[in-house]
């Protein structure tokens, strides 16, 4: 009797297989939950909400409305500009995509980042990657996937900073639902009474 020896996947072939799956989707709607930590007070936020996405760079998140301990709020990348709209304070804040790491590497895998470039990859177990920046910065310390093996879409984002501080997605069934251009563009006509940060 022969006996088949099955190799684990290795860190690269993962990532890789993440990246060969999403670059089949052009654009692409989930459900997700996010789960914010702050580490040193100890204090977790659970919110839910949908993300869109078109490549090469627009992304954009809806919070659901307020319901206990969440927030209703938007978060439009246009490709530039990383736009926060809170809908409780009624207050719009941005900054360059260059200047909020975060969001763009917990959100990467969906919009064709080459994460085997600018990070080091290691395996944790068969499904769960974790990758570290070649140049570290204060916001992103560490970024662990775990990735649905039988198609290859990520399960779970998990993004930690240097403080130890960690978000992490966990995304529903992706949808390839046609999406308006408009949902990648900010409009302040669209925010009548809101403060927009200069």
């Amino acid at each position: 009797m022969i006996a088949l020896v099955v190799l684990a996947p290795t860190a690269a072939q993962i990532v890789a297989d993440v990246q060969a799956h999403y670059a089949k989707l052009q654009q692409q709607t989930s459900t997700f939950t996010q789960v914010t930590t702050d580490a040193t007070f100890g204090r977790t936020v659970t919110s839910d909400g949908t993300v869109y996405v078109q490549r090469p760079d627009l992304v954009q998140l809806d919070y659901f409305p307020n319901t206990k301990g969440k927030t209703h709020k938007q978060i439009v990348v246009d490709g530039k500009v990383v736009w926060s709209i809170d809908f409780a304070n009624k207050t719009v804040q941005h900054v360059p995509v260059a200047a909020n790491a975060k969001l763009p590497v917990a959100l990467g895998f969906l919009t064709g980042a080459s994460f085997a470039k600018d990070f080091e990859l290691k395996l944790v177990d068969p499904t769960t990657v974790e990758l570290a920046p070649k140049h570290p910065s204060a916001e992103v310390k560490t970024l662990r996937l775990v990735v649905d093996r039988k198609d290859s879409h990520v399960i779970t984002s998990t993004i930690v900073d240097a403080h130890d501080n960690s978000t992490a997605f966990t995304f529903g069934p992706p949808s390839d639902a046609k999406i308006p251009a408009s949902k990648f563009v900010f409009d302040p006509k669209q925010y009548p009474g809101f403060q927009i940060a200069p």
